[in-house]
């Protein structure tokens, strides 16, 4: 049983590394889409300023882009709109509370087709908006964005988000490119109007908080809409290090809370082949100790470690990055990883100060 799961663990991660990633030629100008850009805000205004100098700097015509800030938070904001060369609007999001909430809210506003929606905390290159539009103007539906982080790690909290959160992108692009998305992240993550009110009628998680961006994936795959990736070196959003190791964790109870109520049979399965090969390889790591493993599980465990690594490895050429390693983020890895989906699954789940309702 140890065997079969871990060596369908590694096959199936091995197709997924296997998998080539695509390049979009450069929109012309005359070609770029009317883009509405939603950014839901609570947090730190000096990281959504980073974020609208870049899309100001955008090598996009702005006079087609409008930017829609759904302040989330129980503060006003206070921004200066006459230096940016795109439309600023900034809406309070006062009825409803929450990422998904302000979603709506800003798909609902919207004036454009075409919507990005981003995190306030995060970076962009000059050709971002234009990866997005390209892959619209082939008539996709929803457009899944690469994110990476800005720097390599540093210490041993950076290590192992970098760790964890480059093997899940690589995961993601794989999966959308053959044509079975199974992750997404809000982002950084592109879809019509059309394709959200289509979606909407048929989601039933609106009583959470949490889960904009895998659920609207969810069902868009259920209505067998047109799913694609955005181009990985042009298009992939800049990540902050969380702070430390103590805010990793609430970040990653925060996303294995809401997967106990996914319906997609694929997402589902994969998350139950993930979960079984982490603990695992916990199980095996303990057996080594204990010195009572045998030669096929140390191999199994030898190549999981390795698959895992080569995915971070993808990953960080994609965005252009060279990989980096740590031995013992790696031996720790999924004795945290074990933690967090038991945690996900129990007890108060909280996110910037505000409960998470599973």
């Amino acid at each position: 049983m140890i065997a079969a799961i871990l060596i369908s663990y590694v096959a199936v991660m091995f197709v997924f590394l296997r998998k080539q990633t695509i390049k979009y030629e450069q929109t012309n100008p005359e070609q770029a889409l009317p883009l509405s850009v939603l950014i839901p805000f609570r947090g730190s205004v000096s990281e959504l300023s980073g974020l609208l100098n870049d899309l100001n700097n955008q090598d996009y015509p702005l006079e087609n882009v409008e930017v829609l800030i759904i302040n989330d938070s129980e503060q006003p904001l206070h921004l200066a709109t006459k230096s940016f060369r795109f439309s600023l609007q900034i809406i309070d999001s006062l009825a409803r509370k929450g990422k998904k909430a302000a979603i709506d809210l800003g798909v609902s506003t919207a004036k454009n087709e075409h919507i990005l929606s981003l995190d306030a905390d995060v970076r962009l290159k000059a050709t971002h908006l234009s990866g997005f539009s390209q892959a619209f103007a082939a008539g996709n539906d929803v457009v899944v964005g690469v994110l990476h982080y800005n720097e390599l790690p540093k210490n041993f909290s950076n290590y192992f988000e970098y760790y964890e959160y480059y093997g899940m992108q690589a995961v993601t692009q794989a999966s959308v490119l053959f044509g079975n998305s199974l992750l997404c992240s809000g982002a950084n993550l592109g879809f019509t109007k059309a394709t959200y009110v289509k979606t909407r009628a048929i989601r039933t998680d609106f009583e959470l908080e949490s889960g904009d961006d895998m659920f609207l994936l969810q069902a868009a795959k259920k209505l067998k809409l047109k799913i694609v990736l955005a181009s990985g070196q042009s298009s992939s959003a800049l990540l902050n290090y969380q702070t430390n190791l103590q805010a990793v964790l609430a970040q990653r109870i925060r996303w294995g809370a809401k997967s106990v109520v996914y319906k997609d049979v694929s997402v589902i399965a994969f998350t139950l082949l993930v979960a079984a090969a982490v603990w695992l390889q916990v199980w095996v790591l303990g057996a080594l100790l204990l010195g009572v493993i045998n030669g096929l599980e140390l191999f199994l465990l030898f190549a999981k470690i390795t698959i895992d690594f080569l995915l971070v490895c993808k990953h960080a050429s994609v965005v252009g990055q060279r990989p980096a390693f740590r031995v013992d983020v790696v031996l720790a890895y999924p004795f945290i990883t074990a933690y967090l989906s038991l945690r996900a699954l129990v007890g108060k789940t909280t996110w910037k100060n505000r409960s998470i309702n599973r």
